[in-house]
Formats: C-alpha cells, structure tokens, sequence
C-alpha cells in the first residue's frame, strides 16, 4: 500500500543524461491495444534513445508484468526490450514526453509542469474525454495553452473542430490523424474471399459483432442493437451470428438468441485475420453519449477497420457526422441507425445484389488499406516527434 501511494505521490526524478523520447503508458505491455504497440514499436525503431514506462504494473504483479512482456516480445520484439515498470524514482529527464488518452495527460501534465518537461499528447474518444463538460474543458485548455506543450495529435474532424471553435486552442498546435496506427500485413493484404459469401458459392451467411464492454447492456457498443437483430432474423437459418469481445451467454436479452449467437470472447490480434477468414458482415450500431453525457467513439471504429480489411461488408452508425468525404455510405460501408428493423431489412436487401456489395467491400478495403497506411499514420507522427526533440 505505501508503494503505491509512493508511486501516486513522488512519481518522476530528473537526472542525466538527458535523452529524446519518453512514452508513458498504462497498458503497455500488451496484446489487447495492437494499434498503441504498433505505433510504440514505430517510434522505438526509427527515433533514437526512446523508453516506454509503464504504469500497468500497479494493476498487476511484477510477475504478471513479466509474462506480459513475453507475450508481446514475439510481435512486438523492440517493446518487450525497452518497456520499464513505473518505480518510485522513474526518470523523466527526457526532451520530450508522450502519452494518449485524456485521463493520462490529466495525470501526467503536473510532473511535466514541475520539471519543466516539454511533451505532446494524443486526444482520443474515451480515456475519460468528451465534449461539453466544465472540469474536461478547463484541463484541457490549461494543458494546451502550456507553452511545454508543444502538440497534441486527434483522430477525429469533430474533436479538431471543438478544439479550435470552443476552446479557442491555435491550429498550428493541433495535428490531425483519421484514425490510429495499424499493422496492415501480407495477409491480409492477401485475404482470399473463397470462403466468403458474397464472393462465391458459399450458402450460409455469417455476421459478426465485435466489442468491448464497458456498460452492462453494451448499449454504447450496440450489443443490444445486435440481438434484436439477430432476433428479427431469426427464421432466416443460413445466416449465422458470432460475438467477439467481452461479451458472453449471460448478456443476452433474449433466452430464444441461446445457441444461435456464438462467443469468441476477445481475440488477439493474430487471431482476427483467422476468424474473418469466412465472415461475411459486420454489424457496428455503436452510439455516443451512453457511457456518460460527453462520451463518444471515434468513426471508423478499429473494429471496423479490422472487418473491413479482412474482406466483410461493414454496416456501421455514424451519428456524429464524421469524415463523410472520407468514407461514404453506399461506397465504402452501408450506413444504419439504431433501428433494428431497419438494419435487418438492409442486411437483407444487401443479400439480394452480390455484384454491388462485392464492389462495396472492395472500395472499402483500398480506401482504409489508403487511409491506415504507414505514410498516413506513421511518418507524419514521426516527422512531429522528431521535430521536438
């Protein structure tokens, strides 16, 4: 107990030498964030004398810490090398800081400002953000307006423009990313649709539902969406439903979806192109403000993302308007409400027509294998953090 009020209270020291990049994180090192390791493994391949602290060890033994380690050193083999543990006495004489999420910079930014750090963050959906809240706006702005702050990363056009139109935070500081980082390989650049419906002679239709689960019902990701639909097309027996994420057999609404919805539980990332091998849809009824008044997601969801590469017809929401000129209903994914009568009758339709959809996943695959790529998500954040150190 005193350790970790230790470690709460008197968290960084300074002491030299001085070197470039510190990355302080709360869940490196693992296998549950692919995005967050991939663009951590960038940095630590192409900027040099950089360290990734750790502060997951609080939640987990020095053990548990070490297994994790392990676990991601096969795919991830320059994180399993440079990832310390967060000690009483960590050093942070670095010319530069980095972390993501709002509820780390909240954290962090007071030992930034008494060691006179300089620093840049990332300002994603969740991790405690959301628009329209006193204390969040106050944080923030006090935070960016620090001239120690020398950037902060979005991915979202909604997020850039609250920045710039409510906060009044200069553009020159703000530099915008659709998306994260993402590991496109060989396979799935690869991916073959012989065993995909909409490709081929395949009979069965299979649908998918992937998430994590943050409130009880999922309501935020659209789990409940999801069994209402699995229910309006219940009668239909060739089309198969399958959960991956935290969900399981005692969150369904209804006791008739027993049997017919089949859980994965969470899969890792070199697992997923596996699974989607022969998955045909993927359903995304996410929505904001369940979580709480200002939470919302970004758009497109990773999990889309992942679908959407691995060859499915993606059906996403996207109530919050984002990035239409980017990705457009009816060209790269089909776009539904909460409704789920509605989303059944689409999925439906979209059976009826396999040339159209086949050219739908298509799009969709060049245009996020476009957007996600290295040289839209990672060398710009690489020329940003070489800049300031």
């Amino acid at each position: 107990m005193l350790r970790k009020i230790l470690n709460r209270y008197f968290l960084f020291i300074k002491k030299r030498p001085k070197k470039n990049l510190l990355i302080l994180d709360d869940l490196t090192p693992s296998l549950r964030s692919p995005w967050r390791s991939y663009e951590f493994e960038n940095y630590l391949r192409q900027v040099e004398n950089v360290q990734i602290v750790s502060e997951i060890i609080p939640k987990l033994s020095e053990l548990e810490f070490k297994e994790e380690v392990e676990s991601i050193r096969p795919y991830y083999p320059l994180i399993g090398a440079n990832v310390l543990q967060l000690k009483l006495f960590t050093n942070i004489n670095y010319k530069l800081a980095y972390c993501l999420f709002f509820n780390n910079i909240k954290k962090y930014y007071p030992y930034f400002k008494l060691h006179n750090i300089h620093f840049g963050f990332a300002l994603y959906p969740g991790g405690g953000f959301g628009f329209n809240n006193k204390e969040i706006d106050e944080i923030v702005s006090k935070v960016l307006n620090d001239n120690l702050c020398k950037f902060v990363i979005v991915n979202q056009e909604i997020t850039k423009n609250y920045l710039i139109e409510k906060l009044g935070i200069s553009s020159s500081k703000i530099h915008f990313f659709l998306g994260v980082p993402l590991k496109i390989d060989e396979s799935t650049a690869m991916i073959s649709y012989e065993q995909k419906y909409f490709f081929s002679d395949k009979k069965e239709i299979d649908v998918v539902f992937m998430g994590n689960k943050y409130t009880r019902s999922g309501a935020d990701k659209g789990f409940d969406v999801f069994q209402n639909v699995a229910l309006e097309l219940f009668d239909h027996k060739q089309i198969n439903f399958h959960v991956v994420g935290g969900f399981g057999e005692p969150d369904l609404l209804y006791n008739e979806l027993k049997g017919r919805l089949v859980f994965y539980g969470n899969l890792s990332e070199n697992k997923l192109s596996h699974f989607f091998s022969d998955k045909d849809i993927f359903i995304s009824p996410n929505r904001p403000y369940i979580i709480n008044q200002n939470a919302f997601d970004g758009f497109p969801l990773a999990t889309s993302v992942a679908a959407g590469l691995n060859g499915c017809l993606v059906f996403q929401t996207n109530m919050l308007n984002e990035s239409k000129h980017i990705f457009a209903d009816g060209r790269e994914y089909i776009e539904i409400s909460i409704n789920h009568k509605e989303v059944a009758h689409k999925i439906l339709h979209a059976l009826t027509d396999k040339q159209k959809i086949r050219q739908i996943i298509q799009n969709n695959k060049v245009r996020l294998t476009e957007v996600f790529s290295d040289k839209q998500q990672i060398q710009p954040r690489i020329e940003i953090i070489k800049k300031f150190i």
